[in-house]
């Protein structure tokens, strides 16, 4: 599903892209690869913002910046 959504948007961020790596980061926190996942994270986090602003707050940042902390938690950062 994800490289059908890169594949239809191209470079250009979207909130379909967004979701899509934050649910194949949660795959990989459920796998126990969390550097994995802290990665693709960030890159969901980057694109949020991208889509967004910096200083945007909705939901979507929010349940990203969720699962950042449940991510680093694991981590015991």
């Amino acid at each position: 599903a994800l490289a059908i959504k890169k594949l239809i948007h191209g470079d250009n961020p979207h909130q379909v892209v967004a979701n899509s790596l934050d649910n194949l980061a949660m795959v990989y926190i459920k796998l126990g690869e969390i550097q994995r996942a802290l990665d693709t994270l960030e890159q969901t986090s980057a694109m949020l913002k991208r889509i967004y602003g910096e200083k945007a707050s909705n939901n979507w940042i929010a349940n990203n910046l969720g699962h950042l902390g449940m991510a680093y938690l694991i981590l015991g950062e």
